[in-house]
């Protein structure tokens, strides 16, 4: 693997942040949502990981989109809690979860839909979805956007990474799926903790996703903290998430996932 492109060690607010997260679920969850705090302000940057040539490793602490926002502070959230962290066990906490199964083996390799970056990190015991607990229902929802518009995507050139990412699609496509529908949240909303990861699902075909961030509180209400194009940076949204929900029909409800104890933070 190529030495991974890190623009930043570890800023010693967020690693400060994270220092004695262990233990229970509430302690990951308060150091998580310090951590991502401590990114308000920075860039946001559309489609940061797109580089030309193989697949790499790309980290960077100055500007994100809004996935890239949640790997990292995820990433640093399980890292060693006390001291300073090096940019090669940023480098390899961010590549755990950004990959299948936690390894880098190409393009295909990439976690691209969020539900399946959801649903790998919740297989080896990252995350725990949260989704069906908070009485989540069945959704149908035919993933496909990547295949379906291959010229937006330029790996997809090659037929062999094509083959992969089609068998990913139509893996996703076939297995049992929930969401959390808009009409719901309110009458959850209580039980959704500070740093929960929040994925907007999207009305239409082909996309599983829509946007993403972490849920944080404010005067009793669940807001977004997350990379924002609109703001052109990261931003706790003044508007709830119930708002935010129900202002565009495309936002049909949201996928619900919670940080486990992990290296850093259990």
């Amino acid at each position: 693997m190529r030495r991974p492109d890190t623009r930043n060690v570890i800023l010693p607010r967020q690693r400060t942040a994270a220092t004695g997260a262990a233990g229970t679920g509430e302690d990951v969850s308060v150091a998580l949502t310090a951590i991502a705090e401590g990114f308000l302000g920075r860039t946001y940057l559309a489609h940061p990981l797109d580089r030309t040539g193989p697949e790499r490793l790309v980290v960077n602490l100055d500007a994100f989109d809004c996935v890239t926002f949640v790997e990292t502070v995820v990433a640093l959230a399980r890292l060693p809690a006390a001291g300073r962290a090096d940019r090669e066990e940023l480098a390899r906490a961010v590549e755990d979860i950004r990959y299948r199964g936690g390894r880098l083996d190409g393009y295909a390799s990439r976690l691209h839909y969020f539900s399946d970056w959801l649903r790998d990190n919740a297989a080896r015991g990252i995350l725990e979805d949260m989704t069906a607990r908070l009485g989540g229902t069945p959704w149908e929802k035919r993933v496909d956007f990547m295949t379906a518009h291959r010229d937006r995507y330029p790996p997809l050139a090659d037929a062999e990474c094509s083959r992969r990412v089609r068998a990913v699609e139509e893996a996703l496509t076939g297995m049992p799926k929930v969401y959390l529908p808009r009409g719901r949240f309110r009458s959850q909303e209580a039980r959704i903790r500070d740093g929960d990861i929040l994925a907007v699902t999207a009305e239409q075909d082909g996309i599983d996703v829509l946007h993403v961030g972490f849920a944080v509180r404010r005067r009793g209400r669940i807001h977004l903290l997350h990379a924002s194009e609109a703001a052109g940076r990261v931003v706790v949204s003044p508007e709830t998430v119930y708002r935010y929900l129900h202002r565009r029909r495309t936002r049909t409800g949201l996928l619900v996932a919670r940080l486990r104890g992990g290296p850093g933070c259990g």
